[in-house]
């Protein structure tokens, strides 16, 4: 019997990219005193502003009853201090007393926050914009803000601009997850101070609703804070301000939820009203109708419902088609789903019309990465790049391809370079563990992965790494936790589902082996290591043309390792395809000549094809390769007897039996040896030996040996 080589596999050592960007802009457009049913006409200097309407509609709603709790959170007296860096244009400090006048405006602005959510604001940072920072829009302004806050400690972001060209309509705006505001500075300090706590609300949750007294009205009728957006304040009051992690924490989205879609019923029966009395519709209110659906799918994300996900973004795109968040929010849900083409599509919608939209290159690259286009993927990362050079994790994802494809230099370049930007960014450092788990410094690699969890205990890429690490070191149950966890806080990580089916698969548990494999081609198809490990799984399962599909597909996808073409090697052989195997071990020893399994597969084509001498000479080889290689010693010395060399087999045999002590079929054919070598006692030691392991030895053997004895 001729043993084929056995597949071989490896835990995968690629760490998987990483963290979308979804950060819903918040936008007011009117600020300004009401006046009686006309627009109010600006002195002097035209203002881009819409200065309020008296509105000849109005809206009676009752509110669903909800819990107390979720209207009324239990709040301690203990006021919670958030720290503020406070970012100015140059034309803020030509203003007299700029920093007393600033700090006053905050304080009044924050006032609603300290008495209904017992939150003090508390400026800890001032920075001055350079004068050639001349932001074309507020998003610019806040993507400045994001790259310059202060890295060692969780502080919220506020920014005021004076100029008075700023070519932009707006007079304020947010970014939720960052936890950032900016707003215009102008002379008129109470129109300032309003927009500044409408955009202060938006930090803390509260979106646009349809309610006169409120300060978060569609239409800026209100002056105060509405019920149901004061509940969402409050529930956020202990909300992070890490850009790296989700800022609410589990227990409060459910709630948080719920006042959402309280408000999206509000909004709703506002828009049938409206369409009912043919008056105009929630499109023509100054504030955005939109942003209660981006930030219920925004938890819906986080929650992982990504269908849900899909139908809040949906419900945002019909209320405003030109919402690029929208087809960002349904673009990341769809990858997540691996719906990778679909995904990529919505990215490209929203670049036709932004092209330097830096945020949706980043995740437009995770999904090329994902799909296996890891050129294509480097070529968004490096246009995100060009337009935001500070955007650490398209550094870090950046240096996950090159690791990918084996640039493990380049990738350490990019990973110290977004961890000098900052410090404490998690993904970089899980992945700067890579890097040394590669070079082989797995203490190193341990120390860096820990501190990525210190700083993120929630960061799926490092549990998974952690895993990596601990199984290398043998401790496979634990490796295996990691893993589980990994996946629990992320069931879209393929490389987490991978690692699993490899374990499972050392464990020979195949079936759970394939379950995960195939769990992590569904996620990434793109995942070239997770179709080698399908592949020889399902060679070990028997399936062998799905098994040789997912092996070229892992070829395909760039991974041409010997593994591969030495699980294919095995598959040709099990279908008696020799020329094919043959090639694809020839393709293993061009890789590395020393491969004894591939000089094993040689030899069974070999032989098959009826070339005996070159498998004589290629089981040999793999001998010289491997002292231990098991099945060219098996091979080879089952030939050399059938070939009559009695002496080379019976010393093959022999090596053979220190390998495998207990195998009585080898003690038999190694008796035959001694017998043609007229070597009958060791002959006759080697049959009782056969037999006393089981082994029901031929007669006739027997008593030629003893009658040679007797003599």
């Amino acid at each position: 019997m001729f043993n084929l080589a056995e597949g071989t596999t490896s835990i995968t050592t690629r760490g998987d990219s990483q963290g979308e960007k979804i950060s819903p802009p918040r936008i007011l457009q009117i600020i300004g005193k009401r006046y009686n049913g006309v627009k109010a006409k600006a002195k002097g200097r035209r203002m881009n502003i819409f200065v309020g309407l008296s509105l000849a509609f109005s809206f009676i709603f009752e509110l669903n009853l909800l819990p107390s709790s979720t209207i009324a959170p239990f709040l301690s007296d203990e006021i919670r201090e958030v720290k503020v860096a406070i970012f100015v244009d140059e034309a803020v400090t030509f203003r007299e007393r700029w920093k007393e006048r600033v700090s006053q405006i905050l304080s009044q602005a924050s006032l609603p926050l300290e008495k209904h959510a017992r939150l003090k604001l508390v400026p800890a940072q001032w920075e001055v914009w350079k004068p050639q920072q001349k932001f074309s829009s507020f998003e610019e302004a806040a993507e400045a803000m994001e790259e310059d806050m202060p890295r060692e400690e969780e502080v919220m972001a506020i920014g005021l601009i004076a100029r008075r060209d700023l070519p932009s309509r707006l007079f304020g705006f947010s970014l939720y997850q960052q936890g950032m505001a900016v707003v215009r500075f102008t002379d008129n300090e109470a129109q300032t101070r309003r927009a500044l706590e409408h955009e202060l609300a938006h930090v803390f949750g509260a979106v646009h609703t349809v309610d006169s007294a409120s300060v978060m009205d569609l239409w800026n009728r209100g002056q105060t804070l509405d019920a149901l957006n004061l509940a969402i304040i409050q529930h956020s009051r202990e909300r992070g301000f890490n850009r790296f992690r989700f800022p609410l924490p589990k227990e409060k989205r459910e709630v948080i939820l719920s006042l959402y879609q309280e408000i999206a019923r509000l909004i709703k029966r506002a828009e049938n009203e409206l369409g009912a009395k043919g008056l105009a519709t929630l499109k023509e209110a100054p504030n955005s109708p939109e942003d209660v659906y981006l930030n219920m799918a925004l938890l819906a994300l986080e929650n992982k419902d990504y269908e849900e996900t899909f139908k809040a973004a949906e419900e945002a795109l019909r209320l405003n088609p030109d919402s690029l968040e929208a087809l960002n929010l349904m673009g990341i849900a769809r990858r997540r789903q691996g719906a990778l083409d679909e995904a990529i599509d919505l990215y490209q919608r929203i670049l036709q019309k932004k092209p330097d939209y830096a945020r949706v290159l980043y995740n437009l690259g995770i999904a090329l990465s994902k799909k296996g286009d890891l050129q294509g993927s480097l070529e968004a990362y490096q246009k995100a790049l060009a337009i935001r050079p500070r955007l650490v994790e398209a550094l870090s994802n950046q240096a996950d391809v090159l690791l990918r494809l084996g640039r493990e230099d380049e990738a350490e370049e990019l990973l110290v370079r977004a961890l000098s930007l900052n410090p404490r960014f998690p993904l970089g450092l899980a992945n700067l563990a890579e890097v040394y788990f590669r070079k082989g410094e797995d203490e190193r690699a341990l120390e860096t992965v820990t501190m990525a969890l210190a700083y993120d205990p929630e960061l799926a890429e490092a549990h998974n790494m952690k895993g990596k690490i601990l199984h290398r070191q043998g401790k496979r149950e634990q490796a295996m936790e990691e893993f589980k966890l990994a996946m629990t806080i992320d069931p879209s990580h393929a490389k987490a589902a991978h690692n699993l089916g490899n374990c499972y698969l050392e464990l020979n548990q195949l079936q759970e082996a394939k379950e995960y494999f195939q769990q992590a081609v569904t996620i990434s198809p793109g995942l070239a290591e997770a179709h080698e490990g399908l592949g020889t799984c399902l060679l070990l399962l028997g399936n062998i043309e799905e098994a040789i599909n997912h092996l070229h597909q892992a070829l395909a996808l760039g991974l041409n390792t010997v593994a591969v073409h030495l699980n294919l090697s095995s598959a040709y052989i099990q279908k008696k395809l020799w020329p094919e195997a043959a090639e694809e071990a020839k393709k293993a020893l061009a890789l590395q000549p020393e491969s004894a399994l591939a000089w094993n597969n040689l030899g069974i084509c070999s032989f098959q094809q009826g070339e005996i001498e070159e498998a004589l000479a290629q089981w040999r080889q793999a001998i010289r390769c491997d002292r231990k290689s098991r099945q060219a010693l098996s091979n080879l010395a089952t030939l050399l007897l059938a070939r009559e060399k009695w002496e080379e087999a019976a010393a093959t045999y022999e090596d053979l039996l220190k390998l495998e002590p207990d195998n009585p079929v080898n003690y038999n054919n190694l008796a035959v040896a001694f017998y043609r070598l007229k070597e009958f006692k060791k002959a006759w030691d080697c049959l009782q030996k056969a037999i006393s392991l089981g082994l029901e030895v031929h007669p006739g053997l027997m008593e030629a040996i003893k009658k040679e004895i007797r003599r």
